[in-house]
């Protein structure tokens, strides 16, 4: 049989976030807030993708953000796990993405960009901050989950591709020589 769930083991993460308290590290139940609705989660930690789902959001359509005391909102991204042990987490907010806006995934980094299409170029230029350079130097890039016109495939030089949110990316750099 389930221990029982007491009002004593639940922290309730925006009041300990107002009043400047430290979250106890042994803590297993935490009340959050996302919007105007509060939510009891038995983990430490959801990425930002469990985080919509408590609100039935699409995070295709919708991105979250948390409040920190003050009025510093910060976007927390889809796959990464965000601890509810940070200190001053006040809040989670949930935002209407720009339609403007898509987010892509680059060799495993979420990058946002205007475009409804990307050119091969582009691609290599968000997958490295310095590309490798020289004559022998060839690029390959795959991706998946794409739109019905292109779920997946491989990018040639020159070519470019119709992207959607979500689009996964891997850009990869070969020498030769």
């Amino acid at each position: 049989m389930k221990n029982p769930i007491h009002k004593q083991d639940i922290i309730e993460l925006e009041e300990y976030a107002k009043k400047g308290r430290k979250i106890p590290k042994h803590c297993s139940l935490f009340r959050i807030r996302i919007d105007y609705e509060k939510y009891l989660v038995q983990q430490a930690a959801l990425t930002g993708i469990e985080l919509l789902k408590l609100t039935d959001k699409d995070p295709d359509k919708y991105r979250i953000l948390f409040k920190k005391c003050g009025d510093n909102t910060i976007e927390i991204p889809l796959e990464t796990h965000f601890s509810f042990l940070n200190p001053g987490i006040e809040r989670f907010i949930t935002e209407k993405r720009s339609p403007s806006n898509i987010v892509i995934i680059v060799n495993g980094r979420e990058k946002s960009v205007p475009d409804k299409d990307l050119s091969f170029e582009r691609l290599v230029e968000l997958a490295f901050e310095n590309p490798p350079t020289g004559q022998y130097v060839i690029f390959t890039i795959t991706y998946r989950h794409g739109p019905c016109e292109n779920r997946e495939g491989m990018l040639i030089e020159s070519k470019s591709v119709k992207i959607k949110n979500r689009m996964i990316f891997n850009v990869t750099a070969t020498d030769k020589s």
